[in-house]
């Protein structure tokens, strides 16, 4: 998207901090030790439990508690780590803003609830991993959050205007004012962090999930089918 670089240069767009920015930087190096990814995550409490947490997932099936960050990392993958606190550091860096119309904390909770919905359904069937879904549908909306913080009171004016008409009537009105939509600006923030091609077609795509031009790819297809269904239950908040 050539647009990208230049949206980026206005620094306006959710970006991600600290350990998820530690994170990404070690994803771009040849060879990253266990132990590197250890001492990063452990700079922060709060995504240490969380991976905790999601390694002693009852559907891994592991034979013993996970008690160490060191075994969460080895057992999760680096992607799926990577991933989730991406995630998590980009919506929490994104709490209020200037667009008045948006609803940050809102937002927050729909995006939470996506992605909590996302990470059930995916346990269930164990076709992906939990945590790296967690993450999809933490940031599957992440463009109408990029939206409101680049044009502020431009997009205002195109959510009063959509309010009562529906998604469809919301990216048509994206694409005539602002050149782009929400599902577009999502898909190119999540290849610009880096997260894997099946992760950022799903995003681009499960808002219109029947209308979708996906066609063989029967895991493709899964992984849009789940984000939105988890959609549908986040909207619900």
């Amino acid at each position: 998207m050539d647009q990208l670089s230049e949206l980026k240069a206005t620094g306006a767009l959710p970006s991600p901090s600290g350990v998820a920015l530690a994170l990404l930087d070690l994803a771009r190096k040849e060879d990253v030790s266990t132990k590197e990814i250890v001492d990063v995550i452990q700079a922060d409490p709060a995504l240490a439990g969380r991976l905790l947490e999601l390694s002693n997932t009852p559907t891994l099936g592991l034979s013993r508690p996970v008690a160490s960050v060191h075994d969460a990392v080895v057992i999760l993958g680096f992607s799926v780590i990577r991933a989730l606190a991406l995630g998590l550091s980009v919506l929490s860096n994104s709490l209020k803003g200037d667009c008045e119309k948006f609803d940050y904390s809102g937002f927050w909770s729909r995006s939470l609830a996506t992605a909590l919905a996302a990470q059930s359904l995916s346990a269930r069937d164990r076709a992906f991993p939990p945590g790296e879904v967690f993450s999809y549908g933490l940031l599957s909306e992440i463009g109408r959050l990029a939206l409101a913080s680049l044009y502020p009171e431009k997009y205002s004016k195109i959510l009063a205007s959509a309010a009562h008409e529906g998604d469809e009537a919301l990216l048509a009105l994206e694409h005539k004012h602002l050149s782009m939509d929400h599902l577009e600006l999502s898909a190119a923030l999540l290849k610009e962090w880096g997260l894997p091609e099946i992760g950022i077609e799903a995003v681009r795509h499960h808002e219109k999930y029947e209308d979708a031009e996906l066609g063989d790819n029967k895991r493709l297809r899964h992984l849009v089918h789940l984000l939105h269904m988890a959609s549908y239950v986040g909207n619900m908040f």
